[in-house]
């Protein structure tokens, strides 16, 4: 009799919430019960519309989530994740061709400088993230995800935004990669900051980086079991101690990152 219990027209819109007790006195003079048939319709087209709408957005996010465990799960040279503090930038500095919305220092991964970039859209109210390669000596093929940091406004949920790019010397900056949309989107653009965690994947031929597989290099020659193609032989042991994870700041303390290890 105490136990707490919904109403059964609250599929139609009723809110009330009481104890089963009282349950019978509410439905037998529910408004909800007495409302006309094409109200009733309307109502249940507008839910069966909501349930579809959490249904999408929830399998995108499954996606994302499987995209990037496809990323971590394939072989690479090595891994990187860095925690970013994006501050809004100067109205003057664009780019992706557009206004940018914050900006983050100059941080170091994968053996390179990067610079992560936001840009809010107004008018299709989206919120997007831009990757840029500071220097470029050769083409660097990467993956890249971007996650939302551990400082969020109360009720904003990032997607996870993945891309993979081969950056060079004429194409040092990503396509932007969506993070928000709608009113998320416009919490995001009154904020003077941002916290994100991007993970790079370095893709390039050859054998893994050496911190990568917690391994140290003691001869001239590389990594024992390891040929010049980065595969491991038959023969191949594998020695070599651990390694702490490598951690590395600008001066600005805008960002700060490691390596990852499998």
């Amino acid at each position: 009799a105490y136990r707490r219990v919904a109403c059964k027209y609250s599929p139609l819109g009723c809110k009330w919430e009481g104890v089963a007790g009282e349950l019978a006195a509410h439905e037998d003079r529910c408004k909800k019960a007495e409302a006309p048939g094409w109200k009733l319709l309307k109502r249940v087209v507008e839910r069966e519309a909501a349930q579809r709408s959490a249904h999408a957005a929830a399998l995108t996010a499954a996606r994302e989530g499987q995209r990037v465990v496809e990323m971590l799960s394939s072989r690479c040279k090595n891994v990187e994740f860095t925690n970013v503090v994006l501050h809004r930038c100067s109205a003057h500095e664009h780019v992706a061709g557009r206004p940018a919305h914050c900006v983050s220092a100059t941080f170091h991964a994968l053996g390179f400088r990067w610079k992560l970039y936001t840009l809010s859209e107004h008018t299709e109210r989206r919120f997007s993230a831009v990757l840029q390669l500071r220097e470029s000596r050769a083409p660097l093929r990467t993956d890249a995800f971007i996650l939302p940091g551990h400082v969020m406004p109360e009720g904003v949920q990032l997607r996870i935004g993945t891309l993979a790019r081969t950056f060079d010397s004429r194409h040092k900056t990503s396509e932007p990669v969506l993070l928000a949309e709608g009113g998320a989107a416009e919490q995001l653009d009154a904020l003077e900051s941002v916290t994100l965690r991007v993970g790079l994947i370095d893709r390039r031929a050859g054998r893994p980086d050496p911190g990568f597989l917690g391994q140290l290099n003691l001869g001239g020659g590389g990594l024992d079991g390891w040929d010049e193609e980065g595969v491991l032989s038959d023969s191949g042991g594998g020695g070599g101690g651990g390694s702490d994870s490598d951690f590395e700041s600008d001066d600005s303390g805008g960002a700060s990152g490691g390596r990852g290890y499998y």
